[in-house]
């Protein structure tokens, strides 16, 4: 996947409708499957967490609150993060 393309839709058929759905109505949203892994991150949110018309990494198929998702939301130019030690 190239940096600035959108996401593959998710393998699950539900969730894979709403991510197309929220996607193409300009929605910010995060879509998590059963586990808790991250499976979806509309475009327009991705352009906020980059701070710019790019669209941000996300870390799809993490967990959402694992440490590695979290150092990636951290990175995030957009979010105006603050340091957190861990």
């Amino acid at each position: 996947m190239a940096a600035n393309e959108s996401l593959p839709l998710p393998d699950d058929p539900v969730l894979a409708h709403y991510a197309e759905a929220f996607n193409r109505a300009g929605h910010w949203a995060e879509i998590s499957d059963a586990s808790g892994r991250l499976v979806y991150v509309t475009d327009d949110l991705r352009r906020t967490y980059s701070g710019s018309s790019d669209l941000a990494p996300v870390p799809v198929g993490l967990f959402y609150w694992g440490p590695e998702a979290l150092l990636m939301r951290l990175s995030w130019s957009g979010l105006g993060t603050s340091t957190i030690e861990m």
